[in-house]
């Protein structure tokens, strides 16, 4: 597929890559592309390198080998805290991240993620699940079209971490957004995911691709597709991956 073409579906492609420390290899071989208005998740053990590979796809980090094709101006970073600095206000806290960008949008985006009432509260007046919605307004304002989220509701409570998952389906809906998603939880990643990739071995690749969108029937997972689904994930995660020399 030319480049031409590839513009109207892919918004980001990566290509081949890897990613050593002293050496040793901890990354290798990762290619995959996030499509527009899609939720990606990627899943994989403790250690393996999720991190890492999101600070690579995002330019925090360079990788070893291999390149990444962005073909969208910025991406927005969603991390496992809320970062937001306290002496700001929820609405000054967001502005920070784009001074050029037009004001009237930061209102915009904090009505979208139901936080328009709390422009001028301060963080430590807000609910964990609500400084982590202000971090998903912060993304978007200096972002809008491609979400990376680092075991961004971790930290949170079964019925926070639900209302966020519900936030991420319904901007991906209403406006569009992508997300790549990064968790250890299963049931997060089947619940909000169109595709699971599970990242596992030494060094770690992506060695399973789980479609889900196109099992889901308006919307829904029927249980056997369910238990199917979860037992690929489950098998991909913990079995063994050996390298030999040959």
């Amino acid at each position: 597929m030319d480049k031409k073409n590839r513009l109207h579906k892919e918004i980001m492609v990566s290509q081949a890559i890897g990613k050593s420390f002293n050496n040793k290899v901890i990354l290798e071989g990762i290619s995959f592309s996030i499509y527009k208005k899609e939720i990606v998740s990627l899943l994989g053990p403790s250690g393996i390198g999720k991190s890492t590979l999101l600070n690579i796809l995002s330019g925090i980090e360079k990788p070893t080998v291999g390149k990444v094709e962005m073909f969208i101006e910025k991406v927005g970073y969603v991390f496992q805290d809320d970062r937001l600095l306290p002496w700001l206000t929820l609405f000054e806290n967001i502005r920070l991240v784009n001074i050029s960008g037009n004001i009237n949008m930061v209102q915009e985006i904090l009505k979208t993620v139901g936080l328009e009432a709390y422009a001028n509260y301060y963080p430590y007046q807000l609910s964990g699940g609500m400084r982590q919605r202000g971090s998903i307004a912060r993304a978007m304002y200096y972002a809008g079209e491609l979400l990376f989220l680092d075991e961004a509701f971790k930290s949170l409570d079964e019925y926070k971490r639900i209302e966020l998952l519900n936030l991420l389906l319904t901007l991906k809906e209403s406006i569009g957004l992508s997300s790549l998603f990064v968790t250890h939880d299963i049931e997060e990643a089947i619940y909000v995911s169109d595709r699971i990739l599970v990242l596992n071995g030494e060094p770690a690749k992506i060695i399973k691709e789980i479609n889900i969108k196109e099992k889901r029937i308006e919307g829904k997972l029927s249980l056997k597709d369910e238990t199917e689904i979860r037992r690929k994930i489950l098998h991909s995660l913990y079995e063994k991956t050996i390298n030999k020399e040959e």
